[in-house]
């Protein structure tokens, strides 16, 4: 014990307090932001219209998702293969990634495109709403290589400007075309921001685009074959966990009225304030989560994140019941008293997304870069059908589907837990029969 809270010091030495100071106040900045942005939509925008937003908003986050998460994925598991020291195979793969990343997003997009104007057609529908938004993830084609390449090789210090221009650029410019056009300008504020994402990672990644595009692409050591690989299996693992966080969304704006929707949406948007308030802390400890999930010698780090969830945990135990006595209050608070109703779900959204993102906040990490890839994605598939089948048998409503969410977050979290003891046995094991 005296060993592990040595390293917990160490941990928290100046540098790293230093470094988690940028990003709590960078995370600090985009919660309020982004808390921000959903409280004054809510009150500018018609109660219909803003749970039409908040659904297309979840469709365009689960397409983005899906198709970023190849660049994303495969970056993160290539780069962990290279040798730190090897910077022309670095320059090599990151060239060779971002051709792919361009196009693998410009083919994706122009089908979805064509399937959605299609639809369109067929049933007089009318979804440029949509289409716009899948233009400003399709600049965002860059942003998953370079977010790999950024927490590998750069560390946590250079996200909090990136972070925080995004935040930025949404409220300032989302909100101001919002007032301007309504719902509709707030999404041509979102494509303005993930181009200003985009620059930014090039511009703190420090990398050429002039001496990437001269970069001949070389294997150094990762095949073409481990590429699809990684971007496949990430690809469904990625694909299905965000599914899994915006399926509550989209199964009531199919079956519910827009009023249940916003309802819903501001009750998930004060949920997710827990999600922003521990990101920091495990986003300091991406390297530890890193090694803790596949190094043999990472015993040290691995108790870190787990000091790290027994914090959260005591924290959320005597947190989470005071918010959810105060719900009704909070709710009307700040979103205006017509969401005051919303409260209901309040309190199974913030036990779910507590117990998952906070308390086992490593776990998203730990997916993308364990070596049972397969399990983990059974474990998204688990975690749909959970919420599923508890969103039939209940009903569909925004107090009974936050319950069923809420029920599959708790088991997804569950199921790392005893997927990483068991990795951790296996390794203890290896160790013993090597020593």
């Amino acid at each position: 014990m005296n060993q592990l809270w040595k390293r917990a010091w160490a941990l928290v030495g100046f540098g790293r307090l230093q470094t988690l100071s940028m990003v709590t106040f960078s995370q600090g900045f985009v919660a309020i932001a982004y808390f921000v942005q959903m409280a004054v939509l809510a009150r500018i925008l018609p109660i219909a219209e803003f749970g039409k937003l908040a659904t297309l908003l979840s469709v365009a986050n689960v397409m983005e998702a899906a198709v970023g998460a190849r660049a994303a994925e495969t970056a993160l598991a290539a780069f962990a293969e290279l040798r730190l020291d090897d910077v022309a195979g670095r320059n090599a793969l990151v060239a060779r990634l971002l051709r792919i990343d361009f196009a693998w997003s410009s083919a994706i997009y122009t089908l979805l495109a064509l399937g959605v104007l299609g639809y369109d057609y067929m049933r007089g529908t009318n979804s440029h709403w949509l289409l716009v938004l899948m233009v400003g993830s399709w600049f965002a084609f860059p942003w998953g290589t370079l977010k790999a390449y950024l927490t590998i090789y750069r560390g946590p210090r250079v996200f909090p400007a990136i972070e925080m221009s995004y935040a930025a650029a949404i409220v300032l410019i989302g909100l101001g075309l919002a007032v301007l056009l309504g719902g509709f300008g707030f999404v041509l504020g979102m494509v303005f921001a993930a181009i200003v994402r985009s620059v930014q990672g090039l511009r703190q990644s420090q990398l050429s685009l002039r001496k990437l595009a001269g970069e001949t692409p070389e294997d150094r050591g990762v095949t073409s074959r481990r590429l699809w690989w990684f971007g496949l299996t990430g690809t469904v693992r990625s694909g299905l966990m965000n599914f899994a966080q915006q399926m509550d969304v989209l199964l009531l704006s199919a079956a519910a009225s827009p009023t249940s929707v916003a309802l819903y949406r501001a009750a998930k948007t004060i949920s997710g304030v827990s999600q922003r308030f521990t990101t920091p802390i495990w986003f300091v400890l991406k390297r530890h989560i890193i090694l803790g999930s596949r190094a043999d010698a990472a015993e040290a780090s691995l108790k870190l994140v787990l000091l790290a969830s027994l914090g959260f945990a005591a924290i959320g135990f005597v947190a989470i019941p005071l918010v959810i006595w105060l719900g009704d209050p909070i709710m009307g608070l700040a979103f205006g008293q017509n969401y005051r109703a919303g409260s209901g779900a309040l309190a199974w959204l913030l036990i779910g997304a507590w117990t998952l993102y906070a308390v086992t906040g490593w776990s998203s990490l730990f997916g993308s870069v364990a070596n049972t890839r397969l399990t983990v994605i059974g474990l998204y598939v688990l975690q749909i059908a959970c919420f599923g089948t508890v969103a039939l048998v209940r009903g569909v409503d925004h107090v009974s589907l936050a319950f069923a969410l809420a029920l599959s977050q708790v088991l997804v979290a569950g199921c790392f837990w005893v997927l990483l003891a068991r990795s951790r046995r296996a390794r203890r094991a290896a160790q013993a029969a090597a020593g």
